[in-house]
């Protein structure tokens, strides 16, 4: 049973690429490092109808949720409210910042998960 098992599990992990080809090059097109030195989680990167990449998740003192590496610029929501605090950023296609949020109160606040609608 074992045997028929690994036979199936190859031909069906493999037939893909016989089948479409092996040709697949995915390229790097961009990248940001956000966050901070504390403990920092992004839950959810999502895209909307106008190409814009959505990050949220959560943050923990002093953060830089617009990519340019300064935690301390202000300039996007970095000072914490609480103990861990909700973070949206968001990026065009491009990977230029367009705006974040950052969302808590005295205690500590989470995000799993983010969605868009048809209206966004």
């Amino acid at each position: 049973m074992q045997f028929w098992f690994f036979i199936f599990a190859f031909v069906f992990l493999t037939l893909p690429s016989v089948v479409f080809g092996a040709e697949l090059v995915v390229a790097h097109e961009w990248s940001k490092r956000l966050g901070g030195n504390n403990s920092d989680y992004a839950y959810s990167v999502i895209v909307d109808s106008h190409n814009n990449v959505i990050v949220s998740g959560y943050v923990d003192g002093d953060a830089d949720l617009n990519g340019d590496g300064d935690t301390a610029d202000g300039g996007e929501d970095a000072t914490g409210y609480g103990y861990d605090d909700v973070f949206v950023s968001v990026f065009d296609e491009n990977g230029n910042f367009q705006w974040a949020r950052r969302l808590g109160g005295n205690e500590s606040d989470y995000t799993r998960s983010a969605v868009v609608d048809s209206d966004n």
